[in-house]
């Protein structure tokens, strides 16, 4: 999720940040779509720190089990489990105040579904990116697709309350949706961001509209 753009260092960057309550948030933005992951109990330094991606990358694959962290003076970071220890720089730069990019009011429309459910239809026309229109119709989740000009239609079962419309990238779409195996999707109006949370629990994704006439 972090952005694959190195003209902007921050967002190339995972956001690893410890809380007051002993939890660390895990953060990276694009520029499009947000993804916070809050890790509970973490014994760690106070620290606020961007590491790169590539050792986020690195790290599940060097590194298993239980992980300690270790913040030096020169603002490295050492991660060890006791056996192999991973010493990653990190980079320089203000990362968005992502508090703020997360929708806090209550939204006027909020659908639950099964993720695959909307990923099997997402998919159907293929991984290349297109508009996908989410609106509430006849008590199913009405999903419109345009893609070349043709649009595609479909509908499926989901808990519903409220009204509302929204549409975005299918690409972004599918790559949150993928996160959970639940989820529940927040809308307050077309033009704001789209919230999605669910199981697993403290994840936390807010992906951004795209600006579409509805007929």
């Amino acid at each position: 999720f972090t952005s694959p753009y190195d003209t902007r260092p921050a967002l190339c960057a995972v956001l690893m940040e410890s809380e007051e309550d002993g939890s660390m948030s895990l953060v990276a933005a694009d520029g499009y779509r947000l993804v916070r992951a809050m890790v509970e109990g973490c014994d760690t330094p106070k620290m606020s720190v961007l590491i790169p991606r590539k050792t986020c990358i690195l790290l599940p694959k060097l590194l298993n089990g239980r992980v300690q962290l270790g913040l030096s003076s020169d603002n490295s970071v050492i991660f060890s489990n006791g056996r192999v220890n991973l010493r990653t720089s990190t980079v320089q730069a203000v990362f968005p105040n992502y508090r703020g990019l997360i929708p806090t009011s209550k939204p006027n429309w909020t659908v639950n579904c099964p993720p695959a459910s909307l990923l099997r239809v997402i998919k159907q026309l293929g991984t290349s990116s297109y508009i996908v229109r989410l609106s509430p119709k006849d008590g199913l989740l009405n999903i419109s697709m345009s893609d070349s000009g043709d649009k595609f239609l479909a509908s499926i079962p989901a808990d519903m309350s409220g009204e509302g419309k929204v549409a975005l990238d299918s690409k972004l779409l599918a790559s949150t949706l993928e996160l959970f195996s639940e989820a529940r999707i927040e809308v307050t109006a077309p033009s704001s961001p789209v919230k999605i949370t669910g199981k697993p629990e403290g994840i936390v994704a807010v992906v951004m509209p795209m600006f579409v006439s509805w007929d």
